[in-house]
């Protein structure tokens, strides 16, 4: 009987146990030996760009290209990243007159348009393996 229930129960509810894993993200391009690259992980289109709703994640940079960023214990679901080098490290994404930014960025996947930010479903991934790999290319505005 007591299988019978949790049987039924798994079914109704799914799973008692989340599933995760490791998200790791080899950041690439890194032109300027100084400063902090950010990483902000978004569950979803009402948490996107919300710093305050992101898992975040820096690590200052020393003399390299590239770096590569794990997030473990990470749950499987949908995701979207966003990257960007803070080369001043004065905490912010940098931008000139007109809003756009001056220092390098990426996204989880490469955005339709570079006029307007991305929504979460145009550079949305799918997270459901034990450890993923993604690479992120940094680029400035007028290189991307």
């Amino acid at each position: 009987m007591f299988s019978l229930l949790l049987i039924i129960h798994s079914f109704f509810f799914g799973p008692t146990f989340v599933e995760k894993g490791t998200l790791i993200v080899e950041v690439q391009n890194i032109q300027v030996d100084q400063g902090m690259v950010w990483l902000g992980i978004y569950r979803s289109e009402d948490d996107f760009m919300i710093k305050e709703k992101s898992i975040l994640l820096g690590e200052q940079v020393q003399n390299q290209e590239q770096m590569t960023l794990q997030i473990p214990d990470l749950p499987f679901g949908e995701y979207a990243f966003a990257i960007f080098h803070d080369e001043n490290n004065n905490g912010t994404m940098d931008q000139n007159l007109v809003g756009i930014p001056s220092e390098p960025f990426a996204f989880s996947k490469k955005p339709p348009s570079k006029f307007r930010l991305p929504k979460f479903d145009e550079v949305k991934f799918n997270f459901q393996k034990e450890q993923l790999k993604i690479t992120a290319e940094l680029k400035k505005w007028w290189q991307s």
